[in-house]
């Protein structure tokens, strides 16, 4: 009888935890779900709290660190842009994200008129994503802002 007791008590606890667990995911897509109406909004402060929340509880939220860096290059912050890029472009395991932050790193060294490593950032983007057709636009476009400059 106490065996019986001691298996309702650890089933019990496992319970606890898988709840608990599973409410913190739940949190966490709630933030990040309403950190994307916020700046889907123009909302960007109130959108990079939500991100920022989502985080807080698990770091390693790679879709919040992407969409906060998003926030960062839609108040035209690119110099914080391009470093959470790039960071994100190095790390991330997904290789469409991967893809998707190497070009908007490019398009964040696009806008700091740094049109050699906004090159190379749509080049990496599009070994990842080779048919993806807004990355090679920008690229062309990088290229010839990149003869201009040295042409000047």
């Amino acid at each position: 009888m106490e065996r019986f007791y001691y298996i309702v008590r650890l089933l019990s606890l496992i319970a606890v935890l898988f709840i608990a667990f599973n409410s913190e995911a739940q949190e966490e897509k709630f933030l990040i779900n309403n950190g994307n109406d916020a700046y889907n909004k123009g909302d960007y402060m109130q959108a990079q709290e939500m991100y920022s929340k989502a985080l807080a509880i698990d770091p390693n939220i790679d879709i919040a660190e992407y969409n906060s860096a998003d926030v960062l290059y839609k108040e035209e912050k690119f110099a914080e842009a391009i470093e959470k890029y790039k960071t994100l472009s190095e790390t991330l395991e997904d290789k469409d994200l991967q893809s998707k932050a190497y070009h908007n790193l490019g398009n964040a060294y696009l806008e700091a008129q740094q049109y050699d490593q906004s090159v190379k950032a749509f080049k990496n983007s599009l070994k990842l994503n080779p048919n993806d057709e807004d990355t090679r636009y920008n690229l062309a476009y990088a290229m010839d802002k990149l003869k201009q400059q040295q042409e000047q």
